[in-house]
């Protein structure tokens, strides 16, 4: 068998025929990664890159939001990486308040107060927070949350002015490939009760 027929059938032999007195070894061979192999070597590079990029965060997680106390770390499960934030408190309505959270100058998350009219459902309410879509409620029919958002009405709240009107607290993720239904209904819970506490409810 010649030597371009060993190779067409995958058989390269150990050296060619002595020519002049010397023996010409054929070149290393250098095989290719098998598909296992090669599968796992994909796997781990995607592995190190949403490592990397879970981590490449650059800025500090405040916390408070607008003045309500907020856990950090629940927080930051819910905000994307980056270089700056920007915490900026709107209230374009007496009976609204909104405080949006910018990471590199787009929206990450805005946590707001808004009251409602006595006999507004929470599902009436719901329908005013794009975020919270699909969102599960929960058996008291008090709150209802979704890995993107949460709404929570507010029990221990009688603020003086606002006889026959209901607060409402709310949370909407729009990070990127944000998705944590259990960070959304913990950060829903301790921003409800900052709020119970603030001047909001006294």
């Amino acid at each position: 068998m010649s030597l371009m027929a060993a190779r067409t059938f995958g058989q390269v032999p150990e050296a060619l025929p002595v020519q002049g007195g010397r023996r010409h070894r054929s070149p290393a061979v250098t095989k290719a990664p098998t598909g296992a192999l090669a599968a796992l070597l994909a796997l781990i590079g995607v592995l190190v890159g949403c490592s990397a990029g879970a981590t490449d965060r650059e800025y500090v997680i405040p916390q408070a939001l607008c003045g309500v106390p907020t856990d950090a770390d629940v927080l930051s499960k819910l905000l994307p990486p980056g270089e700056k934030i920007d915490v900026q408190e709107r209230n374009p309505t007496p009976h609204r308040k909104r405080c949006q959270v910018n990471v590199d100058g787009s929206v990450a998350l805005i946590a707001s107060q808004e009251w409602w009219e006595d006999g507004d459902g929470i599902d009436v309410v719901a329908d005013a927070f794009p975020q919270v879509e699909s969102a599960q409620l929960t058996d008291d029919s008090t709150s209802l949350h979704t890995g993107t958002g949460a709404l929570k009405k507010v029990e221990a709240c009688d603020k003086v002015g606002y006889s026959g009107y209901t607060l409402f607290t709310a949370i909407q993720v729009y990070a990127r490939g944000v998705d944590d239904s259990v960070a959304v209904e913990k950060l829903i819970g301790d921003y409800t009760s900052g709020v119970e506490a603030s001047a909001t409810c006294r």
